[in-house]
């Protein structure tokens, strides 16, 4: 089912030259992320809400891995604004600012304090598996802007791409890159 969500989301045919293996994994990745996504847009919530309650200034470019394991054992418990996940090729990172600025840019058109960076690495994953397998990182980021976001524009929205590395939570500006699929983009997904 989730194979055909990749080939078929929106009406749109984003994975033709797809082997059924390479597929696989796509769905697997995608799927993987979208669960992440979720589990720390809820501890977030959860975390920010504690810090609301009892008056006390979030500062959240400080929040961990390990603060939003404190709300689900099922995040990942390390103590770092990184998370790798080596097998997979990915590298996930907590971005915050201390007060609402804008995400991405005033194009982006959207409020929040809070992101994901998903950096998609066939680097990475060839060191741990020995073989390159992302070939069309753009069907896995369409995927995950149908499943969280519902709108397939990478440049606006929840879910956009842009420059990896580069701080999604800036006032003025904008990511570089935005919308591209390009070896060194990442995926943004902005939770808060």
């Amino acid at each position: 089912m989730y194979i055909l969500n990749i080939f078929f989301s929106k009406n749109y045919l984003y994975s033709e030259s797809l082997t059924d293996e390479e597929a696989k994994i796509y769905a697997y990745l995608a799927l993987y992320i979208e669960d992440i996504y979720k589990k720390v847009k809820h501890a977030f919530v959860l975390l920010y809400n504690d810090y609301i309650n009892s008056k006390i200034n979030i500062v959240i470019s400080n929040i961990f891995w390990k603060n939003l394991a404190y709300y689900d054992e099922d995040l990942p418990n390390i103590d770092s604004n990184t998370y790798i996940v080596p097998e997979l090729g990915l590298l996930i990172t907590l971005w915050g600012a201390d007060y609402e600025k804008n995400f991405g840019s005033y194009k982006n058109k959207y409020q929040g304090i809070f992101a994901i960076e998903v950096n998609i690495s066939n680097y990475l994953f060839h060191r741990y598996n020995g073989y390159t397998p992302y070939k069309n990182k753009k069907s896995i980021y369409y995927f995950l802007d149908d499943k969280i976001d519902y709108v397939i524009d990478l440049k606006k929205g929840k879910v956009i791409t842009g420059r990896s590395g580069v701080n999604p939570l800036i006032q003025t500006g904008e990511i570089m890159n935005l919308g591209n699929d390009t070896n060194d983009s990442s995926l943004y997904i902005l939770c808060y």
